[in-house]
């Protein structure tokens, strides 16, 4: 890992992860539109395999039993393996639902969106071995990997007092070292979450020294350490503190004058002075992402 200084990157070497992020946004968007056709739908009809043939057309022409899931019982904030990450959340806003039949808003999911129905419930109480022990197994498992892992950290640390100590251990162990460079304040490592913890130990390393213990991040155990570090010019910086600080004040100064723009937009909207040609802006759209323009206009 390399610690740098924050720089500016011209919009050439952007434009790719700018594209990505925009149709990122864009599939997020219709994802969420389109879930919320689906929920107005069902609190119609009250029925599922109906509404999933209905827009199975809209979602790739999906057989209804992969879009019409169910789950046994489960308690609030919970793990679902069938939702990944973020079960707990999907069981946590679930178990608000309290009348049969009803059916809640829609759930944020890693692929996507869920909208949760109740279909039955029963009172808390004490399982038998029988109704649990799949969960207790896999509970169990979870927990003894997670253990091997942390030990597994802890020796790679013992062994490692130097970045070069580090990479030869972990080739001794067989497991891969990955180099993030320019990492920076606010920023996180490629496949885990942002750790404010590794964030505040990597800026309090010395240049080739490894961290003093692991840092878990999901269910992951990091060893890190610092290859080398690139302290900012302090000298530079004075003397583009001013440059800086116009930057800064012009950047207010965008931002009130965009938001007084959008205002006064949707106001003209409103009172029918302006005109939207939504296929001019998917035209437009497209040609950067490569998609194919969606036709409305209003």
């Amino acid at each position: 890992m390399k610690v740098t200084r924050w720089q500016r990157k011209p919009l050439a070497e952007v434009r790719a992860e700018l594209v990505r992020r925009l149709r990122e946004r864009k599939q997020r968007d219709e994802a969420a539109k389109l879930a919320d056709e689906i929920k107005k739908r069902l609190d119609e009809v009250k029925d599922l395999r109906r509404v999933a043939a209905e827009f199975s057309p809209k979602l790739g022409n999906l057989p209804v039993e992969q879009m019409v899931r169910r789950t046994g019982f489960f308690a609030a904030g919970e793990d679902l393996p069938e939702f990944g990450d973020y079960a707990s959340g999907f069981s946590s806003a679930a178990s608000e639902l309290e009348e049969i039949g009803q059916i809640g808003s829609k759930i944020y999911l890693s692929d996507g969106y869920a909208i949760p129905r109740l279909i039955a419930k029963r009172e808390p109480k004490t399982p038998s071995f029988e109704e649990v022990k799949d969960r207790v197994i896999r509970k169990l498992q979870e927990q003894k990997a997670m253990e091997r892992a942390r030990q597994l950290a802890e020796r790679l640390i013992a062994q490692s007092p130097t970045v070069e100590a580090l990479r030869k251990a972990a080739a001794a162990h067989q497991l891969e070292v990955k180099t993030q460079e320019g990492f920076k304040r606010g920023s996180f490592l490629p496949e885990l979450e942002r750790s404010e913890q590794l964030e505040g130990m990597a800026f309090a390393l010395d240049a080739s020294r490894v961290a003093p213990r692991p840092v878990r991040i999901g269910k992951n155990f990091v060893v890190f350490g610092v290859a080398k570090r690139s302290d900012p010019d302090r000298a530079k910086l004075e003397s583009e503190r001013a440059a800086i600080r116009e930057r800064l004040l012009s950047t207010k100064r965008d931002q009130f004058y965009r938001s007084y723009l959008e205002t006064l937009r949707e106001k003209m909207i409103a009172d029918g002075r302006i005109r939207i040609h939504q296929d001019v802006i998917e035209a437009i759209f497209s040609t950067m992402t490569g998609s194919a323009p969606a036709r409305a206009k209003r």
